[in-house]
């Protein structure tokens, strides 16, 4: 059976590997408000919006000390996205990272308010450039189709065609393919199965179908706390595929499938 959600497409190419130790010495996360953590009852952010930043999900799945994990995505990114996101990226090559996770770097590099489809796809095509200078292993998502969360938290205008954002995600593949230990997280189909509540199947977990709604929040757009696990197992599977890291690395969920009435 296809394996849908990151374990769907987890894209890679001329691998290197690397021990846990080192992979996991220095990780850096950048992106936008998934990766900051976003409570949509929260308009500026609060205590819950924090409690839901992905680094917190991560460190309790990933063997590490706590705080070793620097996070410097912005939940604010839509209002200046090139200006931070590239900023982002500066500020995480100076730590000299060991991994960097941009799980919705690239969001708001095609959504927001542009001219047109074509101003959309060059700064998307920037973007990419822009991350061109990061040579260690780099776990990023491609971009999902949100037009389910408009007139809740997404102006129409903001929201690119689906055709947009198929090229957006073939320019992506193709980027990766051209790159050394670079994984592709598939937001896309993630997204997709979660709004119209299908199952998602990842390598250590299945989301049975009729409870993957529950892993977005009412504004269709950002993750629950379920949502944010999800996506820090899905970052786990990415690892493995640009690592020699093992099972026994982390604190991997049981195989057994969550009830209807778990988180």
């Amino acid at each position: 059976m296809i394996r849908f959600f990151l374990s769907l497409i987890i894209l890679y190419c001329c691998l290197v590997s690397a021990s846990a130790q080192e992979l996991l010495s220095r990780p850096v996360i950048i992106g936008a408000s998934v990766s900051d953590g976003y409570e949509h009852t929260e308009k500026l952010g609060g205590a819950k919006s924090d409690a839901l930043a992905l680094d917190l999900y991560l460190q309790r799945v990933v063997k590490i000390p706590a705080g070793r994990i620097s996070n410097f995505s912005n939940r604010f990114c839509f209002v200046y996205p090139i200006g931070i996101s590239h900023k982002q990226v500066a500020d995480a090559l100076g730590m000299k990272p060991s991994l960097i996770i941009a799980v919705d770097q690239l969001f708001w590099q095609l959504y927001g308010n542009f001219a047109n489809s074509e101003q959309r796809l060059n700064t998307f095509k920037a973007a990419l450039t822009k991350l061109d200078s990061i040579t260690c292993p780099l776990v990023i998502g491609n971009i999902p189709d949100a037009s389910h969360s408009i007139n809740k938290m997404l102006a129409r205008s903001q929201v690119p065609q689906l055709d947009t954002i198929n090229k957006a995600n073939q320019i992506l593949a193709t980027w990766v393919s051209e790159r050394k230990s670079t994984a592709i997280i598939d937001l896309a189909s993630f997204m997709k199965r979660c709004v119209s509540n299908k199952e998602v199947k990842m390598l250590n977990i299945t989301y049975p179908e009729g409870t993957t709604k529950n892993l977005l929040q009412a504004d269709m757009l950002h993750p629950t706390a379920a949502g944010v696990k999800a996506i820090s197992y899905a970052v786990i599977e990415a690892l493995q595929t640009v690592s020699d890291l093992k099972h026994e690395d982390f604190k991997l969920p049981s195989l057994k499938k969550p009830s209807k009435n778990t988180e």
